[in-house]
């Protein structure tokens, strides 16, 4: 069973994305705040990390900029969750983009379709039960 980190401040929207996670045979490690998810990140090893851009105790990029740095974590695939007040690109640096980004608003199944592309034999669960 994939396990998949969630770092997200809103408590509302991370309950959501944890049942749309087990409704689909993942494991979610959820936590509100960078700190929640470092310690999260090094005690149970995921083997996906979505991550909101704005946090209480900073922000995804920084997060990436970080795990990206240790060699223990910097393969796990990173999805960057963000609305609105996400920088363009251009500000980014080249060594710490995240895998994917998903835009707020977003549908379960781009959700599921975004974890397929970064999980090994993920696709054979069902696109549409969520």
């Amino acid at each position: 069973m994939y396990k998949i980190l969630i770092i997200e401040k809103d408590f509302f929207l991370l309950e959501i994305l944890s049942e749309w996670i087990i409704s689909v045979g993942f494991f979610p490690l959820k936590a509100n705040t960078l700190h929640q998810g470092f310690e999260l990140l090094h005690r149970d090893n995921p083997d996906l990390i979505l991550c909101n851009y704005k946090l209480p105790d900073g922000n995804g990029l920084e997060f990436l900029q970080k795990i990206k740095l240790d060699v223990k974590t910097r393969n796990i695939p990173f999805v960057l969750i963000a609305g609105a007040e996400l920088k363009p690109f251009k500000d980014w640096q080249v060594d710490y983009l995240p895998n994917s980004v998903l835009y707020k608003p977003f549908w379960p199944q781009m959700l599921l379709e975004t974890l397929h592309l970064y999980l090994p034999n993920s696709s054979d669960i069902n696109l549409l039960c969520i």
